[in-house]
């Protein structure tokens, strides 16, 4: 019995000390991410203006798509404007670059991006458009690692004001 309790305080100081590295490392800009639309792996927030090639931390828009994107678990329920979870993506395309988006992919500036054709079947309301030119505010993020990622394919445009962070990988598996 003295053994079950002497176990049971060593545990209960583990899970505290394990609690407090997270809380600690939430303030001091650590973020983990858990999905595979990036490089599962823990990341670092950084004080710089986003541009294309950054990996960026966003808000989405509180709308019908995300909405139902969480009630599919592909978002997390979170503390953005409508309980949606932030999203970590990849910033691909803004302001003056012409972008494409339908069933077969998106391309940039005329180049396809890589493992974004739209996954059939998935009975959720999309956009598409072709040639369109990015407007002052306006960006496009993608992943280039997960084709089945929800990204960009499925909900299009977003404005810059839904960024909250860049961040970079400090250990990613």
């Amino acid at each position: 019995m003295k053994k079950l309790v002497w176990i049971s305080k060593y545990f209960i100081i583990i899970l505290s000390i394990g609690f407090l590295f997270i809380v600690s490392g939430y303030f001091l800009g650590i973020r983990i991410n858990t999905t595979p639309s990036i490089p599962v792996g823990i990341y670092k927030i950084i004080d710089k203006t986003p541009e294309k090639g950054d990996v960026i931390l966003f808000c989405p828009p509180n709308n019908f798509l995300f909405q139902e994107a969480r009630n599919r678990m592909w978002i997390n329920k979170g503390f953005c404007d409508g309980e949606l979870g932030m999203m970590m993506k990849i910033l691909v395309a803004s302001e003056g670059d012409k972008v494409s988006i339908n069933s077969f992919g998106v391309t940039i500036n005329g180049n396809y991006y890589l493992h974004s054709k739209r996954i059939s079947g998935l009975n959720i309301p999309v956009k598409s458009f072709n040639n369109y030119i990015l407007k002052k505010g306006e960006m496009l993020t993608m992943t280039d690692k997960n084709p089945m990622s929800f990204d960009g394919r499925y909900y299009g445009i977003l404005n810059y004001k839904n960024i909250n962070n860049v961040v970079i990988p400090i250990f990613t598996w």
